[in-house]
Formats: structure tokens, C-alpha cells, sequence
């Protein structure tokens, strides 16, 4: 018996036909689903761009009733067709900042259950200490001195506090408190509410605070909930899911072993979906793209985390003047990442063989985060580069895509 996936097997996170009942849980929800009202829930700009302009929804819109529930940070609410009902939402602050602060102690209580935890709370304590630097760098010795002393205690503290209360015989009853101070958000259900869904769609990096009340709410309404998980490692490196939904859509085989082995869910519970973000470059990896430099090019991607890259640069750029008889014009094109947390910067230093790429260049000025590329940008960038040097960001997938060697 076939019945419709509402997430593809494909890269396109849409329908396909499930055979033989391979995944019980996934065909019990479309059953019961079939011709009926599909919510979709939009938190951020990166799904707009990740799911809507790759038209990854097409198939599910032709063969059910779909609504939009979609934040109103959403910038680009344009790119969804009007033909579709259409909500925005508010999510309340202090709540959201409630729901982050338990879902960084859930990454310390379990910190063992994955080594990307522990290195995401040394990362946090990296960037407090770099930010207690800079406020206390004007100080003077006597009061940098003081604020040092306080500093290092208040971390003490703090980090004593949290291993007494993630201790096994004091963190059910304060996680228990903490969960009952997460209430869902009155604005947010009453608008999910008003589309009547028989099942919730949800595209999510697996910390969304308003992804924990899509699951609450749809059990209270005994609907099912889908989430679309929108990275290779968000389930190992972020939280510990306290609420799970009904299924959920991995990119591949190591997110789902994340998915069982850390988050805890059963194996019928999670399908291997890939992502949309990278099936049209499989369509274009064999096909001359026009480049949009002139001459060779290295293409040097930036990382999220903290990183003197401009020294690396600068190094690079010396190297390429000293062996310009073996480089020739060879061009090194910098792309940082655009939620970079670095502040290093090669802005105003005129270094001849490097070019920021223009595409995020004013990002890169201003350094703001919040710069979504448009994906059409990035195969010829990837395809036209001689070779690709970069740190830890996804796009190495990309680049493997396009069959590129990459210097780490």
C-alpha cells in the first residue's frame, strides 16, 4: 500500500511514496492526515530562504490544505504566494529567554551524552571572557584588578551552582520547577489554534523556543508534529530536546544516530530527508558556470566561531607577492561566514591579493549577522574557485558537491 511522504526522500523535504510499511510512524501520520489542513510554521528568514525559495513545499501545497504561521521577524513574508492563508506571530521575549537559559542547562547536565555540548559551553565561556576583556580593557589596574577578582568568582559560583542542580538527585524537582515556568505562549497557541491543523510542519535548528509549544500544543490537540531539522549537527551540538515531537526529518545517517543515540527518540521516528539547500547543485556541478571574477581565484570561506582569520589572510597575501612568478594573478576571494563571531576584520588594509567577496561585503563592514545569501550565488562562486581553504561551516558539503579539494 502506498500512501504520500510529506517530507521527500529527495532533498526536495516533500511528498514520495512510502513502500512496504518501511516507516510505521511516518505512514500512520499521513493516513491520517490525507486531504486534510497542514500548518506550516516559519520562525526565522533562513527557512524562508532554505524551504520557500527552493519551493520545497510545491508538492504539499498541490495535495493539501497548507496555512503559513510565520514569525514576525520574518522579513521576506513577500516570497510566500498569496493564494495561501497567511499568520504572524509574536513570540514573547522573557519567555524566549527563559526557554534558551533551561535549554543551556540541559546542555550541561548532558554534556557527556555529546562532545559538541561540552564545546559549546567552552565556546559561551570563550566569548563571556573575551566580552569581560573588552568592557574591563579602559579600566585601570586597581579596578581591572578588582573586576578580575569578582569576575572569577561569580564564574566559580555560577558553575558550582549549576553542577549541584544537574546532580541526579536534584534535577528532576528544579527541572521539573523550570518546565512549569515555561508556559506556552497565549499569543502563539491562539493563532495556531485558529487554523484547526491536523498536522504541524516545522522547519527548525532544534532551539527554537517556539518549536517546544508547537509539540505541547499539538498534544493537546492530539495532531501530529513533523520537524524538519535544518542542519547536519544541530541534534548533537545544541540541546537536549525536553519536549519531542511526533517524527522528524534528518539530513542523513550520523543525524540520525544524533537523533536516537543523544535525543533519545525511537528509529521509526526519524527519516532521512537530505535538505533542499543543496539539490540544485547536483543539477549544475556538470555545467560551465560564468564566473563572477576575473582570473583564478582560491576561495578562502570564514568560520562561525571565533577565528583570526585576517592574519591568515595577511599571510596569504605575503605569500602570493613573495611566488608571484609561480601564482601569477591568482586572487584569494574571502567569504565570511555570515553569523561570524569573530571581529578580526582586514577592512581598510588594501591587501592586493585578496577580494571580499562583494555579495557580503556591507555585512562584513557593518558586521552585522544577519545576512541571508541568496543559494543561486553559490555554485558558481564554488565551481569557478581553483580550490577551496576554509574552517568548521557547511559549505564544505557544498564544496565536496562540486567535487572541489578543500585545505583545512
Amino acid at each position: 500500500m502506498n500512501v504520500n511522504y510529506i517530507v521527500n526522500h529527495d532533498y526536495h523535504c516533500m511528498i514520495n511514496c512510502i513502500k512496504n510499511k518501511k516507516c510505521y510512524s511516518l505512514r500512520y501520520l499521513i493516513i491520517i492526515v490525507m486531504k486534510k489542513n497542514i500548518l506550516i510554521v516559519i520562525s526565522s528568514d533562513e527557512y524562508i530562504n532554505n524551504y520557500v525559495t527552493t519551493k520545497s513545499f510545491s508538492e504539499i501545497e498541490k495535495k493539501y490544505n497548507c496555512s503559513y504561521l510565520i514569525s514576525k521577524k520574518v522579513n521576506r513574508l513577500n516570497l510566500i504566494p498569496k493564494c495561501f492563508k497567511i499568520k504572524t506571530y509574536s513570540f514573547d521575549e522573557d519567555l524566549k529567554n527563559r526557554h534558551i537559559n533551561f535549554m543551556n542547562l540541559l546542555c550541561f547536565k548532558y554534556k557527556k551524552k555529546s562532545s559538541s555540548f561540552y564545546l559549546r559551553l567552552k565556546k559561551f565561556e570563550h566569548l563571556y571572557n573575551v566580552q569581560f576583556k573588552r568592557i574591563t580593557s579602559s579600566h585601570k589596574l586597581g579596578k581591572k584588578i578588582r573586576a578580575n577578582i569578582f569576575f572569577w568568582i561569580k564564574k566559580k559560583l555560577l558553575f558550582i551552582f549549576k553542577t549541584i542542580v544537574c546532580s541526579n538527585l536534584i534535577f528532576p524537582f528544579y527541572s521539573s520547577k523550570k518546565i512549569s515556568e515555561l508556559n506556552i505562549d497565549i499569543e502563539f497557541e491562539k493563532k495556531f489554534l485558529s487554523f484547526s491543523p491536523d498536522l504541524a510542519l516545522f522547519p527548525s535548528s532544534a532551539y527554537d523556543p517556539e518549536g517546544f509549544d508547537i509539540i505541547r500544543i499539538c498534544k493537546k490537540m492530539n495532531i501530529p508534529s513533523i520537524f524538519l531539522v535544518d542542519n547536519w549537527d544541530n541534534l548533537s551540538s545544541k540541546t537536549i530536546l525536553w519536549q519531542r515531537p511526533s517524527v522528524i526529518g534528518v539530513w542523513g545517517q550520523q543525524s540520525l544516530n544524533h537523533a536516537v543515540n543523544i535525543q533519545g527518540f525511537k528509529k521509526n521516528q526519524v527519516n532521512i530527508i537530505g535538505t533542499p539547500r543543496f539539490n540544485h547543485y547536483y543539477k549544475l556541478r556538470n555545467k560551465n558556470l560564468k564566473s563572477y571574477f576575473d582570473g583564478d581565484y582560491v576561495l578562502f570561506l570564514g568560520s562561525t566561531l571565533p577565528f583570526d582569520e585576517a592574519s591568515v589572510l595577511r599571510k596569504l597575501n605575503k605569500i602570493i607577492d613573495k611566488k608571484s612568478n609561480i601564482f601569477k594573478n591568482l586572487k584569494i576571494i574571502y567569504r565570511p561566514h555570515p553569523f561570524r563571531q569573530g571581529n578580526d576584520t582586514i577592512i581598510g588594509e588594501n591587501l592586493k591579493n585578496v577580494i571580499i567577496d562583494p555579495q557580503i561585503l556591507e555585512s562584513y563592514k557593518s558586521l552585522k549577522k544577519n545576512i541571508l545569501p541568496n543559494l543561486n550565488y553559490f555554485p558558481s562562486l564554488i565551481k569557478n574557485a581553483k580550490f577551496v581553504i576554509g574552517g568548521l561551516t557547511s559549505m564544505i558539503i557544498e564544496t565536496l558537491i562540486f567535487r572541489k579539494n578543500i585545505l583545512h
